[in-house]
């Protein structure tokens, strides 16, 4: 007698408990050969977690959208296809951890380039798709401006419950490290970095986005002496709403504006021609006077703010005004007086400056800790490119690896011969 069959159970497999129920699939075995329909719900998980290639019609249309000055914000299911595997990555170190996510510095193994990829939980399927929403925005508007941080590629998912997403790595650090390492920064080296600041703010206030968050730990150098904004502030802000435990932590802050930008530009200016945050001290003291500012001004409690030329204190006050309607916007202080003025005279750049670290001779303990992580790096670089092909075109990529390490370019050529067929 045929033993009769258990009853099937009426319970779906869950692919993972900390993912949400959309990404749970069931299928009978005898419809293993067929591609089952996708429940709507599921076809949007799917846009999120495959990255598919945005058409030339769909992009022109996006863009069109975003130009219109009173045009809602797009709502967009997809994100950029990804040119960069996860897998081809070497993690080199760790740059930083916050509440805007895990930050570490990666060494794409093919071509040598370094990256910062930004590590953030996304724990629904609404954050996941604010996120990608964002993102979109964001690498459509990067393409028409220099002065905001790129992202290269995302791979969501990786690790499970988390998006990665890779930007192209600040090799100077940012203005706060510059602030700790020299105090207050020089009138002359803060034009250059307001006029770039001033240019990133005026791209995205043109199409109705703002940053939220401009401070000098989001605006990054580069040693040749350019100046982006950094995407971490607007990355977090896609998704923190839609998590309990970072409003728990950070407070609900309401939603920033053109205004907030241009006040945000201003503090930051300040706080680095005073070499700290000592301003907020004179928030506490009856407001006399037009913006912060000529507030701290008055208080006395910074003496060298007097010695900033009058146009650069014309400047701050158009910033810091304490009525939001009579603050600049960012077109009309690309045309101020400050920012077009030279000085005469032998005058120190952003450049001239960060390239003072990278000349110093590293005292024997730190060259040998380099050494050893240049071995470690060899070891990793040797099991990847297993299963890829290396793609270096150009030597700028081994040079710029040399200087970050802090070894000499030939030290290092040496040790990576072997491995990419160089000479």
């Amino acid at each position: 007698m045929m033993a009769e069959k258990p009853p099937k159970s009426k319970e779906k497999p869950i692919v993972s408990s900390r993912l949400p129920k959309v990404f749970s699939m069931h299928s009978s075995p005898a419809q293993a050969s067929i591609k089952p329909p996708v429940p709507s719900e599921y076809k949007h998980t799917v846009d999120l977690l495959s990255p598919l290639k945005v058409t030339k019609r769909q992009y022109d249309r996006l863009h069109r959208l975003m130009i219109q000055a009173d045009a809602p914000q797009p709502v967009v299911n997809i994100v950029p296809a990804a040119p960069l595997r996860l897998s081809d990555f070497v993690v080199m170190s760790a740059l930083n951890t916050s509440f805007l996510g895990a930050v570490n510095k990666i060494l794409h193994a093919p071509s040598l380039r370094m990256y910062a990829v930004r590590v953030l939980p996304v724990s629904s399927m609404e954050a996941r798709r604010s996120l990608a929403d964002w993102l979109r925005i964001w690498t459509l508007v990067q393409e028409d401006c220099e002065q905001l941080i790129h992202v290269e590629t995302t791979s969501w998912n990786q690790p499970e419950g988390y998006v990665s997403i890779a930007l192209e790595y600040a090799n100077s650090g940012s203005l706060q490290s510059l602030m700790d390492s020299l105090g207050a920064i020089p009138e002359g080296i803060l034009r250059g970095v307001a006029g770039q600041i001033a240019e990133a703010l005026r791209c995205l206030h043109s199409r109705n986005i703002t940053h939220g968050q401009v401070s000098p730990t989001q605006v990054l150098l580069f040693r040749a002496g350019q100046v982006k904004l950094d995407s971490a502030a607007k990355l977090h802000a896609a998704t923190r709403s839609l998590q309990k435990s970072n409003f728990e932590v950070l407070g609900k802050r309401p939603e920033s504006t053109v205004e907030e930008d241009i006040f945000d530009l201003g503090t930051t200016l300040l706080e680095c021609a005073m070499g700290g945050p000592d301003w907020l001290e004179c928030l506490s003291q009856p407001v006399l006077v037009c913006c912060v500012f000529h507030t701290v001004l008055q208080a006395g409690i910074a003496p060298l703010l007097t010695r900033l030329s009058a146009p650069f204190q014309a400047f701050l006050c158009s910033c810091l005004k304490f009525n939001p309607a009579k603050r600049a916007h960012a077109t009309d202080l690309l045309t101020h007086d400050w920012l077009q003025r030279s000085e005469a005279g032998i005058t120190v750049t952003l450049r001239d400056l960060l390239s003072i670290s990278f000349q110093w001779a590293a005292p024997l303990e730190y060259r040998i800790a380099a050494e050893k992580q240049l071995d470690r790096l060899c070891e990793k670089l040797k099991m990847v490119l297993m299963r890829t092909v290396p793609q270096i075109t150009s030597s700028e990529p081994l040079a710029e690896l040399a200087l970050d390490l802090g070894l000499d370019e030939a030290e290092v050529r040496r040790k990576l011969a072997s491995i990419y067929q160089i000479s």
